[in-house]
C-alpha cells in the first residue's frame, strides 16, 4: 500500500500574516514612534542600524520596510512601509490620491510626498498614485524631509 500523502495546508506566511497590519498615528504593531535603540532592538523586528551621523536606518526583518531612529534621544522618528499595511481610515497599498483625499481632507500635496498632520506631534505620508508606501512620523524629525 502507498504511503498517504500529506495533504495539510501551508502556515501562513509572515507577510501574509502582517497584511492586515495597521500603521497607526503612534507606530506599526510593537514599533513606536519616540522607543530608543535598546527599545527598538529589543523587539527582534529589526536589522541594523546603518548608520549615519544624525540618524540610523533600521530594516524591519519581515521586508516590509524601514525605519529612521535619530540619535539625539528623538528615538524612532519615522516608519516607512513598502507593503502589508493599512492605516485605521483604511488607506492601503493601491489607495488612488482621490481615495486618500477623502480619507484625509486636510492632505498637503508634495512632489515625492502628500502628508496629513495627524494626533499629537505625528503625521502620515502617502507616495503614488496609486499609493506605492505608508510612511508615519513624527513632525519635525532631523532624519529626512
Amino acid at each position: 500500500m502507498p504511503p498517504a500523502s500529506d495533504t495539510k495546508a501551508p502556515a501562513p506566511t509572515t507577510s501574509a500574516a502582517a497584511a492586515s497590519g495597521v500603521l497607526d498615528p503612534g507606530g506599526f504593531g510593537a514599533i513606536r514612534l519616540g522607543m530608543t535603540a535598546e527599545q527598538l532592538v529589543a523587539t527582534g523586528l529589526v536589522e541594523g542600524p546603518e548608520g549615519q551621523e544624525l540618524c540610523e536606518l533600521y530594516r524591519l526583518k519581515s521586508g516590509e520596510g524601514s525605519l529612521w531612529l535619530q540619535k539625539d534621544g528623538t528615538g524612532v522618528a519615522s516608519i516607512g512601509l513598502d507593503r502589508a499595511a493599512r492605516t485605521p481610515e483604511g488607506i492601503t497599498f493601491g489607495s488612488t490620491a482621490a481615495e486618500v483625499r477623502a480619507a484625509y481632507p486636510t492632505l498637503r500635496e508634495g512632489v515625492s510626498w502628500s502628508s496629513v498632520d495627524r494626533s499629537g506631534d505625528t503625521g502620515y505620508g502617502f507616495s503614488g498614485d496609486p499609493v506605492t508606501k505608508l510612511l508615519v512620523f513624527k513632525r519635525d524629525q532631523g532624519c529626512h524631509n
